[in-house]
């Protein structure tokens, strides 16, 4: 719900039906931006035009969420979690 909803604050939406749930699990489990970047990259289509859309903005749009997110999982991590922050 949360990154649905950051997302639609920025413009884009996300095709939850295009993601599978247990990619999106193994993805936020490693802690690394990366693969959940990768996962919603076919996944998140934009809404209204903005100036970072064009070349390589979506991209850019969808690696910045991506970024947002391991922050806030950083944040919100216990401090005895076995998988530390990268």
């Amino acid at each position: 719900m949360f990154l649905g909803e950051l997302a639609g604050d920025a413009g884009y939406r996300i095709d939850w039906s295009a993601v599978p749930p247990a990619a999106l699990a193994a993805a936020c489990d490693t802690g690394d931006p990366e693969p959940l970047s990768a996962l919603l990259e076919t996944a998140v289509a934009l809404v209204e035009p903005t100036a970072a859309s064009g070349a390589g903005g979506k991209r850019r749009e969808v690696h910045t969420l991506a970024g947002t997110l391991g922050e806030v999982a950083d944040q919100l991590r216990p401090a005895d979690d076995p998988h530390p922050p990268s």
